[in-house]
């Protein structure tokens, strides 16, 4: 939520996309974090670490929700492989396509995320009168924390409604019609070893004073120091489309087909009951006139 947050590779300002043609460890990102946990405030940070989140350069990051943690003292590989999900709108789903929902975030595609995250600030423009200082805001109202009590308590209770969807931001933020994401797997060692740390310290502390100062023994190095290693473990992707199941030429051929079938059937039978009642009725002619001639017989003889 407070920390430091680093992008990478996100061609943001002009900067080039770095691309890989191959798979694996040795062709991906690797970084060492120095975390200096002697810097960490006493009582209030829990956890040491970093966190690290994976996700298309277009899309908001929300590392504090998404991201995955890592411990210090251990070397963390996270082998990605994208995954792209084209889903049906209109009649089919409410998935939303690219425009239609207004975001603060402006500069990004739509993402379920970014659009709880406007949807909560612009409650708290509406109802309290002040924004969140941690989400972007374009009214000219003033924060939250630097309002009244009264803009402060409305604000806690618009908070402790987020937390359990009382204000209804996941009902309306419904999944994008187009989007990418990527699936992780993840596997961690200690890091670095004993027989490794010396030289580690000796190529570290050239980088700065600080580094040589905290990381004076093997502990210390466990205590402040991250490996991460993010790269492709396939380069072919994982593509999901949406298609129905039944559209409107299958409907109009089964229809056809059954009207085919039962009308068919109807005619058939149709006739065929027609035939039976002609040949009833040639039946009963044929009787009425043999018993004509038998009367006829008999009034001449």
């Amino acid at each position: 939520m407070y920390g430091n947050c680093y992008s990478f590779n996100t061609g943001a300002n002009g900067a080039d996309i770095i691309h890989t043609s191959k798979p694996g460890p040795s062709t991906g990102l690797q970084l060492t974090l120095f975390i200096e946990q002697n810097e960490y405030l006493n009582g209030s940070t829990e956890n040491a670490g970093a966190v690290v989140l994976v996700h298309p350069p277009d899309t908001v990051p929300f590392p504090e929700e998404q991201g995955l943690e890592l411990p210090p003292g251990f070397s963390t590989s996270l082998g990605v492989r994208l995954s792209v999900i084209e889903r049906i709108g209109g009649k089919y789903s409410d998935c939303i396509k690219a425009g239609e929902m207004p975001l603060l975030y402006k500069g990004y595609n739509y993402s379920v995320e970014a659009c709880v995250k406007t949807c909560y600030q612009n409650t708290l423009v509406n109802d309290c009168k002040c924004f969140d200082t941690t989400l972007p805001n374009d009214k000219p109202i003033p924060a939250c924390v630097d309002g009244t009590k009264r803009t402060r308590r409305c604000m806690y209770g618009m908070a402790n409604k987020q937390k359990t969807d009382a204000l209804g931001c996941r009902e309306k933020c419904h999944q994008p019609c187009s989007g990418r994401s990527y699936k992780e797997t993840v596997s961690m060692s200690h890091w670095p070893s004993y027989a490794f740390d010396d030289k580690l310290y000796e190529r570290l502390s050239k980088r700065s004073s600080k580094i040589k100062e905290t990381l004076l023994d093997h502990n210390e190095s466990r205590r402040n120091l991250i490996k991460l290693k993010v790269f492709f473990s396939e380069l072919n992707f994982e593509s999901i489309t949406e298609k129905p199941a039944f559209d409107s030429v299958d409907l109009l051929s089964n229809l056809g087909g059954l009207m085919g079938l039962y009308i068919g059937a109807s005619v058939i039978s149709l006739f065929e009951f027609l035939e039976f009642v002609g040949k009833v009725c040639c039946l009963i002619k044929t009787k009425w006139n043999v018993s004509d001639e038998a009367n006829i017989r008999v009034q001449m003889g």
